[in-house]
């Protein structure tokens, strides 16, 4: 989990005052509070009706907007407008600043609802907690040197350090955790005797927890050594799922297997997947409301490897731009397609094994609601 991927989870709470600050530069402050809180209210809405619970994240920022503009308005105060980005920004980093005393569940939990139903590890948390103080650092920061460029500075160089300079430090830290990480990971090659163009891969307890790492030779060379591994079953909207083969006559599996790479988590290995394999771009699946969800977890021990697999659904009927290197063969097939199929022996036992546990765990969750009652999207 590193900087870049929490700015990015955090960015759709920030749209409001994000809109505002934009809309403030050209439309002037009444204009720009009223489209800001217009997007809080809109966005608040629509994270409602789509997830059947509200964001109070989105909530606070856009109250939050209201008294900030409010005060701006009614003061007419020049110094208070210089020292609002300031105010804002040390608002919010200590609300953020709350998930490092709190429990670290909450922080799991939350950033677990962002991602919309990607299961976090245990072990990631750590990772998040760093990613969050750094991000904390840039914004205490920032809003301190914004104080004293309104106190002392131009106008000129107020408005540079208020607005540019912020985006400078996030990328000087992102670009700082890149280059660490960089540097890490070849040192640790180096230590573990990779071979150049090797991929290291985590070696994790049942539990999904970070215990070790090795080559992936390593973990290739004998059941034992556990690391984590996804598949991904895409489903369209006739309930067909959308398989694949690699050589031509080949079983039909999954439309996606991935293994989870040293310094990944389980959002970042699916987002990498579907972009380079599936040739699908993320904002492709958040503009038409689909996202991986978690259907199934499980241990497997057989090929000469142990696997921890995770197994994700994903609501998308296409279209896709397969990659030749993993096989650029795939089509839809309807359960009756695959009950046939599976007979003659062209689905991969695997994938049948996974699809008849996933039918089976939905079946149940039905039952347990009762024939009245609605089922959950992503159950």
């Amino acid at each position: 989990m590193n900087l870049s991927r929490m700015l990015k989870s955090l960015l759709p709470g920030l749209l409001p005052l994000i809109v505002y600050v934009a809309a403030v530069s050209f439309l002037g402050e009444a204009i720009g509070l009223a489209v800001g809180v217009g997007v809080g209210v809109v966005e608040f809405a629509v994270i409602l009706i789509r997830d059947r619970k509200p964001d109070p994240f989105v909530a606070a920022d856009t109250l939050l907007l209201v008294l900030v503009g409010a005060v701006s308005i009614l003061s007419g105060n020049d110094l208070f407008f210089k020292l609002k980005p300031a105010f804002v920004e040390l608002v919010f980093a200590s609300s953020f600043a709350l998930f490092l005393v709190l429990p670290p569940t909450y922080l799991r939990s939350w950033m677990e609802r962002q991602l919309r139903g990607i299961e976090m590890p245990a072990a990631a948390i750590p990772a998040m907690r760093k990613s969050l103080i750094a991000m904390l650092a840039a914004l205490g920061f920032h809003a301190l040197l914004t104080v004293w460029a309104a106190l002392f500075l131009s106008a000129a160089a107020w408005g540079f350090i208020s607005g540019v300079l912020l985006y400078l430090l996030f990328g000087a830290v992102v670009l700082g955790e890149f280059v660490a990480a960089r540097w890490k990971g070849r040192k640790l090659r180096s230590d573990l005797g990779a071979s150049k163009g090797e991929r290291l891969l985590p070696v994790v307890d049942g539990d999904g927890a970070v215990v070790g790492q090795a080559p992936e030779r390593i973990c290739h060379a004998g059941e034992g050594v556990l690391h984590p591994a996804l598949r991904l079953m895409a489903v369209d909207g006739r309930g067909a799922v959308y398989l694949r083969r690699h050589a031509a006559g080949g079983a039909w599996d999954a439309t996606l297997t991935r293994h989870v790479e040293l310094g990944e988590d389980l959002a970042a290995a699916l987002s990498r997947g579907i972009r380079e394999s599936l040739g699908v771009a993320p904002l492709t699946l958040e503009a038409g409301g689909s996202s991986p969800q978690g259907a199934l977890r499980y241990r497997r021990d057989e090929d000469g490897q142990s696997e921890l697999v995770f197994v994700f659904y994903l609501p998308y009927g296409g279209p896709f731009a397969l990659s030749a290197d993993e096989g650029s063969e795939g089509r839809f097939f309807l359960p009756s397609d695959l009950e046939a199929a599976g007979g003659r022996g062209e689905i991969a036992p695997r994938f049948l094994r996974e699809y008849s546990m996933i039918v089976h765990a939905a079946r149940g969750m039905t039952a347990a609601r009762g024939p009245d009652e609605t089922p959950v999207e992503g159950e």
